[in-house]
């Protein structure tokens, strides 16, 4: 009886992992940006050491978590769009591949894509911590001035509805991290109406700490990434935090939040940074 039991299980396990190289169904990746391309075949690679149910077979050594951390920075301020399309696409075939199995009354035996994406997720705020893993998902980190605020109605991208937003003109008076932003840059940055911020949180002509990103699935636009769910104001150079302050410190001179910030979440992509 134990000997039929451990065929099983033998059985089953090579079921699992010798159908494919990963285990996540795998998509068409030939019209893929090569950035998007080297976090598709990498995230490919990681899912060959978890199970369908979540759990590494693994452990990562800091050098390795380093690696994913910079290789999710990188990706997403490069191609934040693109990534969020390759994981909708991913999405989409796993789940069309549950419906295939269930109407033929059999098991896919992959893990879901947003369930490796969580635990990816995991591995860096365990290694890490939690502002971290949402700092390097964020492609911009600005000081800017508010020159302008009002609201906008825009069209949505694919669509004849229509959207209306909050909208602010900013001058970029520095940058911690973007590709493409630079210092003197004015912007026009929009957030949701129902965001849980306040319109007069934003004063005309203060400073703030901001982090943007170019892309919504909604509408091609620079828009908010309220850091902390939180306005962030810089007055008189000082920076004061509403809430979490990062573990630097309360109302620091901007210059050295600056130092203090980059030292401890500016740290795998060097070429974003400035």
């Amino acid at each position: 009886m134990k000997a039929i039991l451990l065929f099983c299980l033998l059985f089953i396990s090579t079921i699992f992992y010798s159908c494919s190289s990963s285990n996540i169904v795998e998509v068409d990746s030939s019209n893929l940006s090569p950035t998007i391309k080297m976090f598709y075949n990498n995230f490919k690679y990681y899912s060959t050491f978890i199970t369908p149910l979540g759990e590494w077979e693994k452990e990562f050594s800091e050098a390795e978590v380093f690696k994913l951390a910079k290789l999710y920075e990188k990706t997403i301020c490069e191609d934040k769009k693109g990534y969020l399309s390759l994981s909708t696409t991913l999405n989409k075939a796993y789940f069309d591949e549950v419906q295939r199995a269930n109407e033929k009354d059999e098991i896919v035996y992959k893990i879901e894509p947003r369930k490796l994406r969580h635990c990816l997720t995991n591995l860096i705020i365990n290694n890490y911590c939690k502002a971290t893993n949402g700092l390097i998902r964020t492609p911009h980190l600005l000081r800017v001035k508010l020159l302008q605020k009002s609201t906008e109605t825009r069209n949505i991208v694919n669509s004849n509805m229509k959207s209306s937003l909050k909208k602010m003109t900013v001058l970029v008076e520095d940058v911690l991290k973007s590709k493409d932003i630079n210092n003197g840059d004015t912007l026009k940055i929009f957030y949701p109406l129902n965001a849980d911020v306040s319109e007069d949180n934003f004063k005309i002509n203060s400073s703030y700490f901001l982090g943007l990103f170019y892309y919504s699935l909604d509408l091609e636009a620079y828009h908010l990434e309220f850091l902390n769910n939180s306005v962030i104001p810089i007055e008189n150079d000082i920076i004061y935090f509403p809430k979490y302050d990062y573990g630097l410190g309360k109302n620091l001179k901007w210059t050295e939040f600056r130092k203090l910030f980059k030292e401890k979440f500016l740290i795998f992509n060097t070429y974003l940074y400035k």
